[in-house]
């Protein structure tokens, strides 16, 4: 996974190092998550990037909007935040969180989980993948669902 990262455009690349070490001072565990890493794969560019936090989300959102005199939205009930950075990237946080629904078409009660529990609220198994940016961690894939595998099969499986 390291080559692929490494294959990002240099911004792209600063944006995530930058977001790791943040994570790294903050004794948090950070990764970049969902489409932007089946995008990797598929050598597609995108500039969403969605990071998920073992963590405090809001807490490195805030530090890295700030650090980019950036636009910063908050949504307390789901640890989320969205960073809109002036080179046009969107950088989602999110702190890493299971969800719970009283009934279909209800808001979920949320409440903070493992990077396993986020992944496996996703959609599909191709969007279920994340790769930490921690220094020490840096570039390692959690791919606990197959979707590397139904990439590579062209196949799009539902997790749920």
């Amino acid at each position: 996974m390291k080559n692929l990262l490494s294959k990002l455009n240099k911004d792209t690349l600063s944006i995530l190092q930058e977001i790791g070490r943040e994570a790294d001072g903050q004794g948090s565990s950070a990764y970049v998550i969902g489409g932007f890493v089946r995008d990797i794969f598929l050598k597609r560019k995108n500039l969403d990037i969605d990071i998920v936090v073992e963590g405090d989300a809001l807490l490195l959102a805030k530090v890295f909007s700030q650090q980019h005199q950036a636009s910063l939205t908050f949504h307390d009930r789901f640890g989320t935040a969205v960073v809109k950075l002036s080179n046009g990237y969107r950088v989602d946080f999110a702190t890493a969180r299971k969800e719970k629904y009283v009934q279909p078409g209800a808001l979920p009660t949320v409440e903070k989980g493992t990077i396993r529990d986020d992944l496996f609220r996703r959609d599909f198994s191709i969007n279920a993948m994340a790769v930490r940016i921690n220094r020490d961690t840096w570039g390692q894939l959690v791919d606990e669902f197959g979707g590397q595998e139904d990439l590579k099969k062209k196949r799009i499986r539902v997790l749920h």
